[in-house]
């Protein structure tokens, strides 16, 4: 019993060595998890895109951490760095600015590295971020002291432009030291770590940090497609001509796709059902400049299933509001395999079923999609799409004579539809 009275304490004393590491100090890239998509701010970096990325918060040594205290250590930097030794241990005291709309306060150090990149040397600055509820403002230390009363406004981000280079001069300073700071409101999830919400960041991702991006991602998509189609059959005897037709008039499908996208290049599968509910169906015969109509002639299909291969690409176009245009193709089998004919002497096969008859299905569609965020993982989808239906008719089918080059087909429809895309993996 004391044994495991003693592994117990140990254990205890364990965490609670560890724990102000995990609760406060956080570093900037924790293992990835909270991954800065610095590909997407490059555009706004100036001149030497190399070293801006190098001298940006996602590489220099950074902890950012919730304010306690106005007297900060060196240590917030090593324990968030998981190495005591990078700088030496001291503290320093600063004097906040005026918030009166602050809501929460975030601390973040930032060793900032000389301008001449031969020499060795690191200050630790401090900037102190106010959440004011819809959006973070930064005040920034630009003569190094730890004081922010002489400091002025402080700095908000614009909605398109995510980061900003701060420079730093001390009065013993002959050249300016600069680092590049993202805006911390793009990051919800790494904010949600300190239980600090911007605006509706908790919820919804209005922030111009791309939902996706250029990071591999599995995508699931759930989807209902409504519209109309119709479905012809032409040909010609040495006598005469025939259409056979039917309006399609209420096509419903459901369908699924699972899709892995890199940089933004959607490739995966899809299955769908497909219902329809037959309208008109009429034969047409020309001869001799007169024509006839068979109403309601044969027994269309209405159920069938629809699979095959799927391509997209993202394009953001504001904010996390993306638009996608989707090429699928595929193949479909017909549900419920009867038999087309349903009179006699009408000079079509009557036992031939839709499989029989509908040889080497193929189909493609091209379409696209909106998609609007819906969280930090879901997406709303509005598709459009156009659907072309090919297939090689059974030689058995037609009992006629058909003239060479005169058999056709058109089998196409139209829809417009909703759906969910969930991101599973990735991000």
């Amino acid at each position: 019993m004391k044994q495991v009275y003693t592994t117990w304490l140990t254990t205890l004393l364990l965490f609670s060595s560890v724990a102000p590491l995990w609760a406060q100090e956080l570093p900037i890239y924790d293992n990835n998890a909270n991954r800065i998509d610095i590909t997407h701010f490059q555009q706004y970096l100036e001149n030497n895109q190399e070293l801006e990325e190098q001298n940006s918060i996602g590489s220099l040594p950074t902890a950012v951490f919730k304010y306690q205290s106005d007297t900060l250590s060196t240590q917030a930097i090593n324990q968030a760095r998981l190495n005591s030794d990078v700088f030496e241990d001291y503290t320093m005291t600063i004097q906040l600015p005026e918030m009166p709309l602050a809501q929460d306060t975030l601390i973040m150090m930032v060793a900032v590295p000389s301008s001449n990149s031969e020499v060795d040397d690191y200050i630790i600055n401090v900037a102190v971020i106010e959440n004011q509820g819809a959006k973070l403002a930064y005040h920034f230390d630009s003569d190094n002291d730890y004081s922010f009363a002489d400091e002025g406004r402080p700095y908000v981000f614009k909605t398109k432009q995510g980061i900003k280079k701060v420079e730093i001069r001390r009065e013993t300073d002959a050249d300016v030291r600069s680092f590049y700071m993202y805006d911390l409101a793009l990051m919800p999830a790494f904010l949600a770590r300190y239980g600090i919400k911007v605006g509706k960041s908790s919820v919804v991702n209005n922030f111009y940090y791309p939902m996706l991006n250029r990071h591999g991602r599995l995508s699931l998509q759930l989807r209902a497609n409504f519209g109309q189609g119709d479905h012809t059959i032409t040909y010609q005897t040495p006598s005469l001509s025939r259409e056979i037709a039917a309006s399609l008039d209420a096509i419903s499908q459901f369908g699924v796709s699972l899709t892995y996208a890199l940089y933004n290049l959607n490739v995966g599968g899809f299955i769908q059902t497909e219902g329809n509910q037959i309208g008109q169906t009429e034969r047409y015969t020309f001869e001799g400049g007169v024509r006839s109509i068979d109403y309601g002639f044969g027994n269309w299909p209405r159920r069938r299933i629809i699979y095959g291969a799927e391509l997209s690409y993202d394009f953001r176009v504001y904010n996390n509001i993306y638009l996608a245009p989707v090429i699928r193709y595929g193949t479909y089998r017909f549900r419920s395999d009867e038999v087309f004919v349903t009179n006699i002497g009408v000079n079509l096969n009557e036992e031939l079923t839709y499989n029989e008859i509908f040889q080497n299905r193929s189909l493609y569609s091209l379409g696209g999609q909106v998609k609007f965020p819906l969280g930090e993982k879901a997406l709303l989808l509005i598709e459009g799409s156009w659907m072309k239906n090919s297939y090689q008719l059974n030689p058995d089918f037609i009992q006629e004579t058909v003239e060479e080059g005169s058999l056709s087909f058109d089998y196409k429809a139209i829809t417009f539809g909703i759906g969910v895309q969930w991101i599973l993996l990735g991000q």
